[in-house]
């Protein structure tokens, strides 16, 4: 009769894996939205608006938040 726990470690291996692999390519992604931002910000010129610096900032929180969670998906996983 085949043993099969050793290929339910390495299935849930792979899925780890996959799981980090995504996170981490969605926080390039966040990375790359994040200097856009920056950059386009400095670019456009318009004097005492609200918006650039809370677009700004709710980019960095995104940006923070995505990387903590490829942080707490690393040890967790």
């Amino acid at each position: 009769m085949p043993d099969f726990t050793n290929l339910t470690l390495d299935f849930a291996l792979i899925i780890k894996i996959i799981i980090l692999l995504f996170i981490g390519l969605y926080s390039i992604f966040v990375f790359i939205i994040f200097h856009n931002i920056r950059s386009l910000s400095r670019v456009v010129a318009i004097h005492k608006t609200l918006g650039s610096p809370l677009v700004q900032t709710i980019a960095l929180l995104h940006l923070l938040a995505t990387v903590a969670l490829f942080v707490v998906a690393v040890v967790i996983l």
